[in-house]
């Protein structure tokens, strides 16, 4: 992705009331923010000895590095890589909009599981929400030169015997709130 369609892709899709909401729900906890893309309202929303932004994108970084100074942002591919941090470094990690542009369930899991591992609790934001009943990998056009994938993963793809979900709204879009359920032991993956 080049710096232009970084821009473009991101350009006033900030959707404030979302971003407040979230916030909230997070409220003076440590965050990770995977996927953090231009990392919008940043330095309106979070302390920055809480925050850290993580991304594949080297152009969204440096957006994002260039609209929130002094906070923290690292280039990382958690599909590919274990995040240097040890388990349940955060207190809460946070993707927005992330797992349903990624084209392959097997590296949605991966990503989903590594931002699990390293947090007490995870809020995954979905702006379509997975469907129930089936995996279904569609293109959508976008402010890209090119489409890009959206998936439709099933609810169940993502459950995990040791985890609770709870969906909730949040500014018109689900939130599963992820976290541990109680007498699973602490290294259970």
């Amino acid at each position: 992705m080049s710096a232009g369609e970084a821009e473009r892709f991101m350009a006033e899709k900030f959707n404030a009331p979302l971003r407040i909401g979230i916030a909230k729900l997070v409220n003076g906890r440590t965050l990770c923010d995977v996927g953090c893309g231009k990392a919008f309202m940043v330095d309106y929303l979070y302390q920055k000895a809480y925050y850290l932004g993580v991304d594949v994108s080297p152009e969204l970084l440096a957006v994002a590095k260039a609209n929130n100074p002094g906070y923290e942002f690292r280039l990382h591919d958690m599909a590919k890589l274990r995040f240097p941090v040890w388990d349940r470094y955060f207190d809460c990690s946070l993707m927005i909009s992330v797992l349903e542009h990624v084209d392959d369930l097997d590296v949605a899991l991966r990503i989903y599981n590594e931002a699990m591992r390293i947090s007490k609790e995870l809020l995954v934001v979905w702006h379509t929400p997975p469907i129930y009943d089936k995996t279904e990998l569609i293109r959508v056009d976008c402010e890209l030169d090119r489409p890009i994938n959206q998936n439709h993963y099933a609810r169940g793809s993502f459950d995990r015997e040791d985890l609770e979900v709870r969906s909730e709204r949040v500014a018109g879009f689900e939130c599963w709130r992820v976290s541990r359920r109680r007498g699973f032991p602490a290294d259970y993956r």
